[in-house]
């Protein structure tokens, strides 16, 4: 299998170790200041992680030649969507994505499920191949 280490891999652990702020809001996503891995990786947690390897399969994720796990089907992923919720951090992704929203919202939808499940799943590589991820 081809590393998923390629030139955005690089890019990326330059900024981020350029960077070395731990949270983004969206605000500073949208505006560029983080990479989009950088701004969902803060979301994934150890059930995330756990869940993302078990549902759509530690083999699967690996075998994978997309770097954006493209070949794997988006149904897969679409199927995460009320785990993912249910295993996220909710304080926070609302206090990052949507701090303005009324108290009670929180600004949702399917793709930042499919975001966060797919950052685990690079996290699932990388710590397969021995490499550190957040």
């Amino acid at each position: 299998m081809p590393s998923m280490g390629n030139a955005h891999a690089d890019e990326t652990k330059n900024k981020r170790n350029k960077n070395m702020k731990t949270e983004y809001t969206r605000a500073e996503y949208m505006a560029g200041n983080c990479m989009h891995d950088e701004f969902y990786a803060q979301f994934v947690t150890p059930s995330i992680f756990e869940l993302v390897k078990s549902h759509i399969g530690e083999v699967k994720i690996k075998k994978s030649q997309d770097p954006n796990f493209n070949d794997i089907p988006l149904a897969h992923w679409d199927t995460l969507y009320s785990r993912i919720l249910f295993c996220l951090d909710r304080k926070k992704f609302k206090r990052l994505s949507s701090p303005d929203a009324p108290a009670g919202v929180m600004d949702w939808s399917l793709s930042d499920s499919i975001c966060i499940a797919k950052e685990a799943a690079r996290q699932i590589v990388a710590k397969a191949e021995g490499r550190a991820e957040p």
